[in-house]
Parts: structure tokens; sequence; C-alpha cells
């Protein structure tokens, strides 16, 4: 039987990201969706042992709503009364015994103007004062590191000043996207490594390869297809789907040449 840990994207990464968040620290994640960062969150939970709560939340299906989040917390923690706020949500955690870690991806949409006008002082202040209390971790994982000039704060009248020690989430090695392929694709008879090349070449990495490889799965060993046709077909079927212009002709006969180019540069 495979155990949990093993399955972890980034295994040494996340392993040290538990390690931090388990000492009391409280950190911003900063890194790309098309590099897996909310896998990220689902493999910490991975990692949880017993007497720890760990709370993860993804803030861009709330930052409209602030209402709804409460709902949402109070929900996670098995509780009937919704929180006026998130420093009464704290409190009530505390209640319990053992140590919490609280996850939010999708942090940057509530320091976006269109968030509800509820995220403000005191709901980052809470956040920040986190940073003292050694039972409640906090990570904030993002697509970007915070970035408030004056001008942001003159046009949409808000001022967030959230420190956190940022920590950069490092690119997908093509080893680590061949053993993710594998597991994947799980039974599925089709060569994982050349599904790890087309991913490792794609703007948006993991996403692909999670892609190429619902697709492969779906392919009769039987059939004995070349793999290279279907992997370009399935490329163009994902680049229109997410709205990416397609590929030059002379730029389609392999994706070779476009892993040449990157595979010497990542992790």
């Amino acid at each position: 039987m495979i155990s949990p840990e093993n399955t972890l994207l980034r295994p040494t990464f996340t392993r040290r990201v538990w390690q931090r968040l388990q000492a009391g620290e409280c950190l911003r994640l900063v890194g790309a969706e098309a590099q897996g960062r909310g896998r990220l969150v689902e493999d910490l939970r991975l990692l949880v042992p017993p007497g720890t709560g760990f709370v993860a939340v993804d803030l861009a299906l709330f930052f409209h709503d602030y209402a709804l989040l409460m709902q949402g917390l109070a929900a996670a923690i098995g509780s009937r009364i919704v929180p006026a706020d998130l420093g009464e949500w704290v409190e009530a955690i505390r209640l319990h015994a053992g140590s919490w870690v609280l996850a939010f991806d999708h942090f940057e949409a509530v320091e976006s103007p269109g968030a509800d006008p509820l995220y403000d002082e005191s709901f980052f202040t809470t956040l920040q004062l986190l940073a003292l209390d050694a039972r409640v971790s906090l990570l904030c994982v993002s697509d970007r590191a915070p970035k408030v000039s004056l001008a942001d704060i003159e046009a949409f009248e808000r001022s967030f000043d959230l420190e956190l020690e940022v920590v950069t989430l490092p690119p997908l090695s093509l080893r680590r996207l061949e053993e993710e392929a594998e597991r994947l694709l799980g039974a599925a008879d089709f060569p994982s490594a050349e599904l790890a090349h087309a991913a490792f070449s794609h703007p948006i990495t993991y996403p692909f390869l999670q892609y190429l490889a619902a697709e492969a799965s779906k392919v009769s060993a039987a059939a004995k297809q070349p793999s290279k046709p279907l992997i370009d077909k399935w490329r163009e079927l994902f680049d229109a789907q997410q709205g990416l212009p397609p590929i030059a002709k002379k730029e389609t006969r392999s994706w070779w040449n476009q892993l040449l180019s990157r595979i010497f540069s990542s992790e």
C-alpha cells in the first residue's frame, strides 16, 4: 500500500513548509497555478498529524462575500455558530485542544479592489496577530507577493500591511513530472515520460499534465496508437479550452525542441 506521503508533488519542499507551520510560523507562499500551486495545499493536508487542526479555504470562492466565508469557517470546525468576524472564529478554535493551521489559497483575491469591504483592517490585523500565537499558524497562498503602492491606496481606499515571510514555490522538475504522470496514469498503458515531457514544455504545466493523463487513461491499450499524434491533438484541444493561441505548424512538429530549451533551467 502506497503511503499518502509518497504521493506528494514536491516531497522535500512540502515537508519543509509543513515543519515551519508546525513550529508556529506564518508564511506567504507565492507561486503560479500553472506549477501546481493549489496542489501544495492538498498535499499539506496529508501531513497533518492527529491532534492538529487543518482548515484550508479557497478565497476565490469567498472574496465577494465575507459573511459566506464566516459560514464556511464555522462549518470547517463543525460549529453551528457562525462567527461575526475572523477574530471571533480564531477565539472559537482556541477552545479546542491542539494546534491549528489556517491555509488561505488565492489570497490575492481579498487584496483586490473587488473584494467585499468587510475584508478590512480588522481582518488583516487578526491575521497578523496569528504570528504571535503559538497554537495557530497561517499560510497565505497567492500568485504574487504583496505590492501596495500609494496609488493603489488612493484609488481603492484600502491599505493592507500583512507582514509575512514570503516563500517561493519552486518550479516542477522533469523528474517530478514523470513520477506524477505515472501516479496519475495508474494502470493505464501509456508512456508516462512522454506526457511529462509534453507538460514540461507547456506554459500551464501541471494542469496540462492532469489533462493529458486523463485523456491517456481513456486510450485502449489494444488500439496501439502512436503517442505523439495523440499528445499533439490533446494539446490543441487543451489550448483551445484555455484560450491560448494555436501553435504555428512549424512549432508543432515536436514538443522536444521546446523541452530542450527548459530542461536544464528547472530544479
